[in-house]
């Protein structure tokens, strides 16, 4: 567990679009742990909700909590077999030994997710999905299989299943309230995730929530340019249609003459 002297503590404003130019360089880094975090209640309406502030902690130290369990004899060599690890002329055999163990071992969560990485690196889609399927009904409650089945509903315009596996869970403390303390691939699977859902669902104000929190920690994640070249496009819209409403209104007063 990161040490006292290696933990941020900080609350964010929720639902603010204020920057916080009072955050630590350190926090940039990813490196030390973040405390943040927001617990929604609903209420008859399900964007309705009353938030107040609770805390976790953010490592880049390994976890064994949260993640399903591991398979006797496998645990030493799930590093060696991460996607990530390799170079794209490695893939095909790669792809050949987690196949092997995925088939020998399919209760394997990490193996499992390791696979549906690989096939998305490769543009297999179709497996990517049967891939992921698979790994939301042995785990449900895998942090891992639940971004990556909210993702390809994500990508597939199935907004309302996408709205069944969150369950308005849009926080890490809502899915995991015991827990205190998550590892950083698992907030950035998170976050990078639930931006992209409120994106996807029209909630730009919550898109851009999420996303000051995810840049904090994750500020050269692949996925920043992108979310940020979106809200600059939605910016633009909002502000030429704003240009425009006085037009309309005069076009609309002068016809009612």
């Amino acid at each position: 567990m990161v040490g006292m002297k290696d933990k941020i503590q900080r609350s964010f404003p929720v639902r603010s679009t204020d920057s916080d130019d009072s955050v630590e360089p350190s926090i940039k880094q990813a490196v030390a742990a973040l405390l943040a975090g927001r617990t929604a209640i609903k209420h008859d309406h399900p964007e309705a909700v009353n938030l107040r502030l609770v805390s976790y902690e953010i490592t880049r130290e390994p976890l064994t909590e949260g993640n399903p369990p591991e398979t006797p004899g496998l645990a030493a060599s799930y590093e060696r077999l991460h996607p990530g690890h390799f170079d794209p002329e490695q893939w095909p055999e790669l792809l050949s030994q987690l196949e092997a163990l995925h088939k020998k071992f399919p209760d394997d969560a990490k193996i499992g997710n390791y696979l549906a990485a690989l096939y998305s690196f490769l543009g297999r889609h179709a497996d990517v999905r049967r891939t992921v399927q698979d790994l939301y009904r042995r785990h449900p409650d895998y942090l891992f299989a639940i971004t990556a089945m909210i993702r390809i509903h994500i990508n597939h315009d199935e907004l309302k299943q996408a709205g069944e596996v969150l369950k308005n869970r849009c926080e890490l403390s809502l899915l995991y309230p015991d827990r205190k303390i998550f590892h950083i691939s698992e907030f950035v699977a998170f976050y990078s995730m639930i931006v992209r859902y409120h994106i996807a669902r029209g909630a730009m104000d919550e898109a851009q929530s999420a996303f000051q929190i995810f840049q904090k920690v994750a500020p050269d994640h692949p996925d920043m340019e992108k979310f940020q070249r979106i809200f600059q496009i939605g910016r633009l819209k909002r502000d030429l249609g704003r240009l425009s409403e006085p037009k309309r209104r005069s076009k609309s007063g002068r016809k009612t003459k």
